[in-house]
This record gives C-alpha cells, structure tokens and sequence, in this order.
C-alpha cells in the first residue's frame, strides 16, 4: 500500500477515550541491547543517521478532516463512540494502552502510509523490503493537552533479511522543533514517557490539537501494529508514585530476569530500570545506565550483559514524577545469550470468539500466560502453542518465557477483538493534481471500490467530492464521478457504512490549479550548442539528452531538480567518445534512464542505460555504451527509444537504404546494457521515401509506427508483444489520413483514452490534423475515421502529439501573433480529441527565436511542459504555469 496526497483511513467510531483498564502486566521482553541504549525521553538513533531524513519521512502536515468538528479553540474534537468493542450479550475485557484514561488508536487507524503497510482487521501489517522502509504515520485528537506517556503494541516477527527480531522505530512529531523524536519500541508493549520533554519545552500539539506519531519498519523488518495509546500530561500533579519493592535478579545466559512487586497507582505510566557495575544510591551517579523506555509489567529481562550488575527500579507516572528508587538487587549473568524467540498469534485483530493461537518458537521450553493477566497458564511445555481465548473484547495481551537450560528471552504479542469491526474505508482518486482549462471543469473519479468489511456485511458509500463536510446520499455506487470548477484544494473524502451501523473514512487530497500558460527556462549546461536533444519524465522530472556540439560533440545529461522543471542540474556528458550523441532518444527503461543515439565517428547506433533510476550523478552513467547497428547512416532526427514487452527497443531510419527499421533487446537482464543483450538483427518495416518525421508506441501492447511516405500517414503495428521478427510485422501498412495530403517530416503518434491516434500536418490548408482510431488496435484502415481540423496556423511545420493531463495535445512551430516563428500549443476539449480548444503560443512576444527541430511535449504526472532548441542551439524547457 502507498497511501500519499492525503490518503486517510479514519473510523468515526473508534473512541479518543475508551473506559479501559490496564491488562498484561506480566508483559516483557529483552532490553535489546540495554548496555549501549540511550537515556529515556531522548531523541533516538535511527539507523543511518539520526534524523527524520534516515527515515525518509518529512514531518506531516495536518488538516482538518471534512467529518470533523473544532471546539472553540479551534482544536479537533475527539470522535466519540466504542460501538465495535461492545460484547455480545453484555461484558466483556476492556484494555487500553496504559490505563482508563487512554486514547486508544487501532494499527489499523492510520493517516497515512507509505510502502507495505496492510490492514487486518484493527491491525496493520508492516513489512519493509530488503534495504527499503515502510512507515505509517497516526494523528490523535488531544485538544491542545500535551502527551505525558505513549504506548505502543506491536508483534514483532523475525528480520526478513537478518533473521533476528525485526525493530520497530517511533517517532513523535515535535512541533517546536519541526523534527521527529525516535525511539526504538523492543517489546510487544512499549512505554514511552514523554512528560519530561514537555516539562524541558518540548511541544508535541500542532495548531489543531492533535499529536502525530510516526511508525516505521526498517531493511527487512515484519510486525503487527495492534495500535497506540496516549495519556494527557496530568494537571498540576507534583506526586511521585511509590517506590517499587520486592525486586530481585536472577542470573541467565547473557543477562539478568528481574521481578518486582507492582506499583498501585492509578496515573502509573510504568517502570524504569537503572543499572550499573557498582553499587549506586542516585540515577545520577557516575556509570549508571537505563534501558530507554518504561517497563509496563513487573518483570523484565536485563540483557545483553556480561558482568556483575547491579539493579534498581522506579515507578514513573504520567505527569512524569519518579519515585524514589527500589532496593538494590544484583547478580551476575551466566555465560551464553539468549535465544532469538519469536511469538507469533494467528490473528492479530478479530471478532468475538475468532479462532486464535498463539505459537512461540526459538527454545526448548515455554512457559505461556496465553489471556496476559500476569500467570503462566502453561509452563514447561515443549510445543510453544497455547489457544487464546477470545471470548471478551479488547485487547489481550499473551506473554512468553521461553527457556533452553540456562538461556531465557521474554516475548510478547497484542491482539485486538472487537464485537464488530468497522468497515475499512480506502479512497483513491484518479487525479491528485489536476488542470483547469478556461471554464471547462476537471473531473476525478473518487474510488472507494478498495473499501472493505470482514464481517462480510453488505456497505454504503456517501462521498463528499469538495470537502466541505456534506456527503451525498448513501448507496451500493463505491465510485463517482466529481466536476471541480475553481482552483483550490479539496479533501475529497468517503464515509463507509457497515450493515451494523458502523462507519468508516476516508479521504484524498485533489488540488485543482488554473492553467497560465507557460514560463522558459535555460537550462543551465556546459554547452552553448545543443541542437539536437530528447526530453523525457525520468523518476519523476524532466530530464533531457542532448547532442553537445562543442569539444567534437558528445552525448549530455541533464536532469530538473524538481517536477515541475523550474530548476536544472548542470548537464554532463554520458558518451564523451568523437562527434558522438546525434539524434538522441532519451526513454525510462526499467526504471532507468536510457539513451539511443546515433554515434556518426562509426557510424553505429548505439545505447546507454544509468545504473539509478534518476542518472543524476554522472557516476550513474558507468555502463559502457553499447553499439547495436554498425556501418549504417542514420537520418536527421529519426531515432525514438521505447520499452517494449519489458525490453528496450528502437525505431530509425537508414537513409542509407532509405529504410525504416526496428531492432528490440532480448538479453536476460531486461535492460540492453551487454552487447550481447542486442544479438536480434533489426527487423525492415518499410522502404523507399520514408521521411524522418514518425512516431513509435505501444499500442495495445504490441509495437507500432506511424511515419510519412508518399504524402501519406502510414500506420504499421506488430502482430506479436515483441516485434522480433519480420513475421511480427506482416500486416501491410495503410494510410489513416484518408484523402487528406501529409507534409514531410511531421506525423506523430500516441495513445489517447486506449487507442492510437496521428498527428499530421495537412500543407494543403495549411492547418493541423488529428486523428484517432475506434478500438485499442487500430489494426484495418476501417478503424480510423476522418481526421479532425484544428484551427488554421501560419505554416505550421512538424507536430508532437501528447497526453497531458488527461486529453489529447499537440505542440508544433508555427506563428500566432504575426511576429517570429515560435512553438505554439493545443489541448483538446475531450478524453478523444474530438473537440479542440485554440492555439496558444509557448513563448510571450518578442521572445527569443527557436529553431523548428523537434519541439515536444514532455507530460509527467504532475506537471507538463514543452522542450525545444533555441536558435543558438541553447536548450530550453517550457514549464506550463498553473495558479
């Protein structure tokens, strides 16, 4: 799942402030490395650095949603409601993350997410790839009251990559730095007391009231996110809770199993534990360390430690007051380390009286408090599998000791039952960014098909496409249809009915922005003379290779620096080889950027692919350049690079021969980067009077050209998804101009709403024509209807056919204010081409000239603009304007 642009998943019901009790004492677990941690309440290490920017997660921005109401502060007010946690037939176990006053967060009751975040039931389900991450960030309502203790209960399961218990990083959002705090949350129920920052200065509300905690799994890592508990900052409340007593240590393999008699307190947030190799009478003392979070059980496993330690406990509330220290009890530990354990349940949310097993695995022996009420049920047992009883709502927390002669590890796990889950509301929007055109509106289809509900019950949807708090009738439609007319941004947003009553949200961010035309930029190159250049959406902005002129002429790259190609990367050179780069098409293949070039110091048309999906860095380009036709004599500007049926392919012409030929790469690796990867030889798809003005796409999934030739548009397409052979391309081409002329060096291709459409310039008028076949194939000439005159130009020469922003566009040279020749631009009305709007030119007047070669269409997904050579040969990106 990868939830951006404001995709929320929301349960109006789940309460801010559940009447729960504290469940699972006996819950505990290793330190994880409790020698070398961190003091509590301090920002935490993240790996590969110790910022946000380790994570790859900016601190969120936060807005109201359209279901929610603001009390007169302007805070979000809590949802309130627990309808899903109710028992049949009256009773049941209420939990909460801390104690009654805790607002409960399900895993599953995330803002947003990025990477494999899945939901089960109330849970969620993170599972990070292998040197990748996957986060989820929850918002809690609070109404402006700081946090004084967090929890979190999570399943953690073994490291995909390492094989040891995966690691769950949280972080809190602290405003008042504009950071996240980190910290590493080891236990199936972690503690977090977050009261002493606040009493430092630490701001963790944002102007709407609400904290925002950040989960996320890192290089491998698997777990459960059962949910989040939170408890307000207690008012003015300066007393400590009693100290701990009864503490004792007993020595294991690698560490040390502490005990104690727990601490009734009704504001208690947890325990923290303070160690050293001598004897110590104050937290403060030289060489004492603590394990860097709060122990919500009475037990604890100390490890890994490998000499005499000595050992003390306190209780901490959530105001943040700490009591006085317990006894002293110290031990040393018994050589060895402790097993990897992992616990796992079948289900980590489910509905009264669900089938539930837990299974523990790592050990010999298990000794299993399988409801989490502190005892062990089972002890001794060589199995590891223990039934839950689900039975009662709430949250159960099981606990595990797991032994093998004298190595012991501490595991436990969370599973949320609910009476009846909620619905899970999921909304995507066609168009997260989307261009209004003069007064014709832009339509986005809001999808909540992905909606689900595992209590099989039939749903109704009610959107609300502008955000403005009033949903539409409910009904069985899970998609509709919503006209934006004016710029601005909208939370579009979702309400879910389940046919218990239960209801769940959702929503998406859709900005609408008024088309302004255009601005230009130079780019900013070592070259002076670019004026044969290909520009392309490479991971997401327009990137350019270019022919540089200069020093002999060699092959550049350069990349923008953002989406909308406001601001360019210096250009370097990616062939430096002779009077080499000529005609370049730059195309993603596989994820990378990739060039085809024509090479004219040997005449040979060759490839580069980047080793990155951006090619930013001119290290990225180490992949030697490979020759794929050699002793051949490429005309002007005729060389278009696609990837097709997952291998790079190239269309050219050898003016030569005058023919036109398509070549594909059928290597193993998918990427034509070995020579041996191009061993097919090129495949003849016409001859004779074949102009250097055509186009080559995959339509329908099958390679196809369209190209000029005796004053016609011819139109070719592949049999075959590869294109290999020449018996891919018997088909025989035709004509889809009709009786229309076509002038030389000016037909283009694309696929417009599923089916191939041409572009060409009819010399006759002059004036420019479009035209679009009925089906997906566009295989007979009976699929083309007539072509479709847009509005007369000033001898018009060359078109580039595009989707942007939905519709068909078309760019070409022409003149539109009786001054100098310059790229003008047209967008259609429609989905088709059916209808056009007029001309607008690309540049303002008295712009500097350009040279007709090629100006393009670059359209991405969230921007758009035209490339083209100026008369000094100066590259120069045209990014449209939108207010």
């Amino acid at each position: 799942m990868n939830k951006l642009n404001g995709q929320w998943a929301l349960w109006a019901v789940l309460g801010a402030a559940l009447a729960l009790t504290a469940c699972g004492t006996g819950s505990s677990l290793e330190s994880g490395g409790a020698e070398s941690s961190p003091r509590p309440d301090t920002v935490g290490s993240l790996p590969g650095g110790g910022s946000e920017n380790a994570a790859g997660l900016a601190l969120p921005q936060d807005s109201r949603k359209p279901w929610e109401k603001l009390d007169a502060q302007g805070y979000v007010i809590p949802a309130s409601g627990s309808e899903w946690l109710n028992a049949p037939a009256g009773g049941g176990r209420s939990a909460s993350a801390i104690n009654a006053q805790s607002d409960f967060v399900a895993g599953a009751q995330f803002d947003s997410s990025q990477g494999a975040v899945a939901i089960e039931g109330l849970a969620a389900q993170f599972s990070a790839p292998a040197g990748g991450r996957a986060d989820a960030v929850y918002r809690i309502p609070m109404q402006g009251i700081q946090p004084g203790a967090a929890s979190v209960d999570v399943n953690l399961h073994l490291n995909s990559s390492s094989g040891q218990l995966s690691q769950c990083w949280v972080g809190v959002a602290e405003w008042g730095k504009r950071a996240w705090e980190w910290k590493l949350a080891p236990e199936g129920q972690t503690r977090f007391s977050l009261a002493p920052r606040v009493a430092q200065g630490a701001d963790y509300i944002n102007d709407l009231g609400n904290l925002m905690i950040a989960v996320v799994a890192f290089d491998g890592a698997r777990f459960d996110l059962v949910g989040l508990g939170v408890n307000e900052i207690g008012p003015a409340d300066t007393t400590a809770p009693a100290a701990p007593s009864g503490l004792s240590a007993s020595p294991v393999a690698g560490g040390l199993e502490l005990q104690w008699i727990p601490v009734i307190a009704a504001d208690l947030a947890g325990y923290r534990v303070y160690y050293s190799n001598s004897t110590f009478g104050s937290t403060a003392a030289p060489n004492v360390k603590q394990v860097p979070y709060l122990q919500g059980g009475s037990r604890h496993l100390l490890a890994p430690l490998t000499q005499t330690t000595v050992v003390r406990v306190t209780a901490v509330d959530l105001s943040g007051n700490e009591s006085p220290l317990s006894e002293i009890a110290s031990a040393t530990p018994l050589p060895g380390s402790r097993p990897v354990l992992e616990v796992s349940t079948s289900i980590a949310s489910g509905t009264f009286g669900a089938p539930a097993t837990l299974t523990a695995s790592g050990a010999t022996l298990y000794d299993i408090d399988a409801d989490g009420d502190g005892i062990f049920e089972i002890t001794g047992d060589a199995a590891g599998i223990a039934t839950i009883d689900t039975n009662q709502t709430g949250i159960i927390r099981p606990a595990v000791r797991a032994s093998d002669g004298s190595a012991v590890a501490h595991g436990a796990v969370s599973l949320i039952i609910a009476a009846n889950l909620p619905p899970v509301a999921l909304l995507d929007a066609s168009d997260n960014l989307v261009a209004l055109w003069g007064d014709s509106p832009a339509t986005v289809n809001l999808d909540a098909s992905g909606s689900s509900d595992e209590d099989a019950g039939s749903l109704q949807f009610a959107f609300d496409g502008d955000g403005n708090g009033s949903f539409g009738a409910d009904s069985a439609a899970d998609n509709l249809d919503f006209d934006y007319f004016n710029r601005g941004s909208y939370l579009a947003s979702v309400r879910v009915t389940d046919s218990a009553g239960l209801v769940g949200y959702a929503s998406a961010l859709v900005e609408a922005r008024a088309f302004n035309g255009f601005e230009y930029k130079f780019l900013t190159t070592e070259s002076s003379s670019a004026n044969y250049m290909s520009t392309a959406f490479i991971s997401g902005a327009p990137s350019m290779a270019m022919f540089n002129t200069n020093d002999g002429g060699q092959l550049f790259y350069a990349r923008a620096r953002d989406a909308e190609g406001l601001q360019w990367r210096t250009a370097f050179g990616i062939d430096l080889g002779m009077n080499t780069g000529q005609y370049p098409s730059l195309a993603e293949i596989k994820g990378n950027p990739a060039v085809a070039y024509y090479d004219s110091m040997n005449s040979s048309l060759k490839y580069i692919r980047a080793n990155s999906s951006s090619g930013s860095l001119q290290s990225s380009w180490s992949n030697p350049p490979v020759p794929i036709v050699t002793m051949l004599n490429v005309a002007t500007n005729t060389i278009i690079l696609r990837e097709v049926n997952g291998q790079p392919a190239i269309v050219y012409v050898n003016s030569g021969d005058s023919k036109l030929y398509y070549v594909r790469a059928t290597g193993a690796s998918g990427t034509g980067n070995l020579a041996g990867d191009w061993t097919m030889t090129p495949v003849e798809l016409d001859t004779n009077a074949v102009s250097n003005g055509f186009g080559f796409e995959v339509v329908d999934g099958n390679p196809a050209v369209a190209y000029y030739k005796n004053s016609d548009a011819m139109y070719k397409r592949s049999i075959d998804s590869d294109g290999n052979l020449p018996a891919d391309w018997s088909q025989v081409p035709f004509a889809v101009n009709g009786l229309d002329d076509v002038l030389p060096d000016n037909v283009s291709l694309a696929v417009v709403n599923g089916n191939p459409a041409v572009a060409y310039i009819d010399p006759s008028v002059p004036v420019v024509r479009y035209v679009r076949a009925s089906n997906s194939t566009g295989a007979t000439i009976a699929d083309w209807p007539a072509s479709v005159a847009l509005p007369e130009l000033q001898s018009p020469i060359f078109t580039h056919l595009a989707v942007v922003d939905g519709r068909p566009a078309i760019v070409t040279y022409s003149s539109i204010y009786g001054g100098s020749t310059q790229p003008v631009f047209i967008r259609a009305r429609d989905a088709d081409g059916n209808g056009w709007d007029r001309w607008m030119g690309v540049t303002p007047d008295n712009s500097p000239s350009f040279n007709f070669y090629r100006p393009v269409i670059v359209s991405g997904p969230a921007s758009f603009g035209i490339a083209s050579p100026s008369s000094s040969s100066i590259p120069i990106y045209f990014p449209a304007d939108f207010k």
